[in-house]
C-alpha cells in the first residue's frame, strides 16, 4: 500500500509540473504577441486547448489551487479580452 501511495504522489507531481509547463509556454507565447491581436482561428484554438487542458488535468486529480496559476489566469484574461473583441 505504501508503494502505491508513493507512486500516485509521484505521478501527481509529474502531472502538476506538466500542466504548469504547458500553461507557462502558452502564456510566454501570448506575452511575445502582446502588441498583436489574436486571429479568430488562434483564439478558437487557444480557447479549446486551455479548456481541455484544465478539465483533463482536473480529472487526473490536480487540485483547483494548482490549476489556477497566475499563468492560467493571465491566459484567461487575454482570451476574455479577445472574446469581447470578436463578439
Amino acid at each position: 500500500m505504501r508503494q502505491k501511495v508513493s507512486d500516485e504522489l509521484y505521478i501527481l507531481s509529474i502531472m502538476e509540473t506538466w500542466y504548469m509547463t504547458q500553461t507557462r509556454m502558452i502564456n510566454d507565447w501570448l506575452i511575445e504577441r502582446k502588441g498583436n491581436a489574436l486571429s479568430p482561428y488562434q483564439f478558437t484554438c487557444l480557447s479549446t486547448i486551455i479548456k481541455k487542458m484544465y478539465s483533463d488535468f482536473e480529472l487526473q486529480g490536480i487540485s483547483p489551487d494548482a490549476l489556477d496559476t497566475m499563468a492560467y489566469k493571465t491566459i484567461m484574461q487575454r482570451l476574455q479580452v479577445c472574446y469581447l473583441i470578436f463578439t
